[in-house]
């Protein structure tokens, strides 16, 4: 099992802050050791994203992303893997050609009363099936372009969001593996 996320607790001062003393001690009383204990802020040397295991005979590997898409470096852990991975292809609606007046005339002459009967899954299961094929009609399943996979594997990050990320890849190969003092300050 792992534990993780950005808790904004500084694993560093485990020796000279009693709070982070007591949270490590009680992760680790549960029988959870923290992966990877290395600064992820280089400039004020602070380790506040964690990841712990209880089982780490699984740990592959782990360490620092040297990305720069946050002002903190990433941590990464890659553990065995004995789940099965699913190839099942994704599906969007392709809202193009969607009417939204004929979407609501179809959900009105829908007379739901009439479908509700004493047994309710068996209701939910009808009213279900059948707003998904008033849907399937105004907004049919699309598999994805190749474009478009590329899009749902990383939906998060918008047009500035990669501008942001492209301009900052910029800066660092520039200023910050400059041999310059001033341009790595900078």
């Amino acid at each position: 099992m792992l534990v993780l996320g950005d808790f904004n607790e500084n694993l560093l001062k485990y020796n000279e802050d009693k709070q982070t003393s007591e949270y490590l001690d009680m992760l680790l009383s549960l029988g959870f050791i923290p992966i990877d204990t290395k600064p992820i802020r280089i400039t004020d040397h602070t380790l506040i994203d964690h990841i712990y295991t209880n089982t780490p005979k699984k740990v592959i590997k782990s360490g620092l992303c040297l990305a720069d898409i946050s002002d903190h470096l990433p941590v990464f852990c890659t553990m065995a893997n004995t789940l099965s991975t699913n190839n099942e292809h994704r599906f969007f609606r392709d809202f193009r050609c969607f009417n939204e007046n004929a979407f609501h005339q179809d959900l009105l002459a829908v007379d739901f009363k009439s479908l509700i009967s004493n047994d309710v899954n068996e209701s939910i299961t009808t009213i279900e099936d059948i707003l998904r094929a008033i849907t399937d009609r105004h907004a049919l399943l699309r598999k994805p372009s190749k474009r478009q996979r590329k899009r749902f594997e990383r939906p998060w990050i918008s047009k500035a969001i990669a501008h942001s990320i492209k301009r900052k890849q910029k800066l660092v190969k520039t200023h910050l593996c400059s041999t310059d003092p001033g341009k790595v300050k900078k």
